[in-house]
């Protein structure tokens, strides 16, 4: 058992609304760009050394009635004036196994947890035949976005999107010309930003967070209306955003090893030691990507569980895995170990992560996803099931799944595309 705070493990053990996280196809672009420009940088410090990169795009559920309680206490971070203010006054938004590890050598203040890749957790186990349940999440098909009782007819050039998200009561999809909003009617709404790093839609569905081509920040409402921007200074490489706690927007600044946090009420700009992926409103936590000496089999790319209110690092993971978000609730995380420039892989395409002490509890290969398409896209539900495309290379279902790992199928095998860039039969909405 780890030695994580007790009062941050309750938390994070309570049930919220659920899990959801999705990788789509334009941030699997935007990760082997970084991973590329990464691993050249490890090559100063070790031959064909590789350092993972982040990225997540989630949306994160605002703190509830379970989500009073202290965080353990830390370092205080500290604080400098804005670079920038908002351009207009913001909205204001409501604020199974264990897996076998080895822990470091070296003596630190947090648990270092470096999991082998072994397949000691819960295998995932999906299932074939007819449909025989339904799902909570809600999913593209066909062109046609399906939640519950609610469906919503995409535009024409936008029935094949790599990414959907709820906003407000109608859809932010991926499109052609960049992320557009979709009406509850179906219309067409405007397009908020050309770029490919994917969206964060706060938890009251109200508002939404991404960065420009550039590395712009847009806070935008759910009309797709920009209420605030944050531009980098001349010698920044851009902010990739992160997420939304509260009007507490945050970003990372990538191949600095540092984010931000930029209140978008006040314009206040805080320093963050880590490249943020992800953040999580209930816990106020964030997984963050830390800068290491490279390795080439990944094994020395360390991310960390962050307290976002002291800074505090609570467990360092350092394995192959790409970090892809965290459940509604902060009780468990993501991941994927099919990662761009890695070979041979020691972790499957998906890898669920329990938050309170990093043990790896289901993993499996829902996908068989290659190097170039290495992500996963899944829904968890407050029941613990996974909702999540499964693929056996010709064709696509839709499962239900629980973390023990076994499944049921709901939505009926349809043929993949040929085009292994093109998302689908099926696409899981992040929210």
């Amino acid at each position: 058992m780890s030695d994580v705070d007790p009062n941050l493990r309750d938390l994070l053990g309570e049930r919220a609304a659920g899990v959801r996280v999705v990788a789509g196809l334009a941030e699997r672009a935007i990760e082997r760009d970084r991973s590329n420009r990464r691993r050249e940088l490890g090559v100063a410090a070790l031959a064909a050394g590789l350092v993972l990169a982040v990225a997540v795009p989630v949306g994160w559920a605002s703190m509830g009635s379970g989500g009073n309680r202290p965080v353990p206490a830390g370092p205080t971070l500290s604080t400098r004036m804005p670079t920038s203010a908002p351009t207009s006054t913001p909205g204001q938004p409501t604020t199974p196994p264990r897996r076998s590890v080895t822990t470091s050598t070296t003596p630190t203040s947090i648990p270092t947890l470096r999991p082998t890749g072994a397949a000691d957790a819960a295998q995932l186990a999906p299932a074939t035949g007819a449909p025989t349940t339904a799902t909570d999440a809600g999913y593209v098909a066909d062109g046609v976005f399906h939640r519950g009782t609610t469906t919503i007819q995409l535009p024409q050039d936008l029935r094949t999107p790599s990414f959907v998200a709820r906003l407000g009561d109608g859809l932010l999809v991926s499109g052609p010309q960049g992320w557009t909003v979709v009406r509850r009617d179906g219309r067409r709404g405007p397009v908020i930003t050309a770029s490919q790093q994917s969206p964060h839609v706060a938890a009251d569905l109200q508002h939404v967070l991404l960065n420009d081509p550039g590395g712009t920040l847009i806070y935008a409402d759910s009309t797709g209306k920009t209420l605030a921007t944050l531009a980098p200074r001349s010698t920044d490489t851009g902010y990739y955003a992160a997420g939304l706690v509260g009007t507490t927007a945050y970003a990372a600044r990538p191949d600095t090893g540092t984010s931000i946090a930029w209140d978008v009420a006040t314009g206040r700009v805080t320093p963050v030691t880590g490249e943020l992926s992800a953040v999580n409103a209930v816990t106020s936590t964030g997984i963050a990507y830390q800068k290491t000496d490279a390795r080439p089999d990944g094994s020395n790319s360390c991310s960390a569980l962050v307290d976002l209110a002291s800074g505090r690092d609570l467990w360092r993971m350092c394995a192959p895995l790409r970090f892809l978000g965290f459940s509604d609730d902060g009780a468990y995380l993501i991941a994927t170990g099919h990662v761009d420039g890695l070979s041979p892989w020691r972790f499957p395409s998906l890898v669920v992560i329990r938050a309170s002490d990093g043990a790896i509890v289901l993993q499996g290969d829902p996908a068989k996803a290659d190097p170039a398409n290495g992500g996963v896209g899944a829904h968890l539900g407050g029941d613990e099931r996974l909702t999540l495309q499964v693929g056996n290379g010709q064709s696509g279902t839709l499962q239900s799944c629980g973390l023990d790992g076994k499944c049921a199928v709901v939505g009926k095998a349809q043929q993949l595309p040929t085009d292994p860039a093109t998302p689908g039969p099926y696409v899981v909405s992040t929210n």
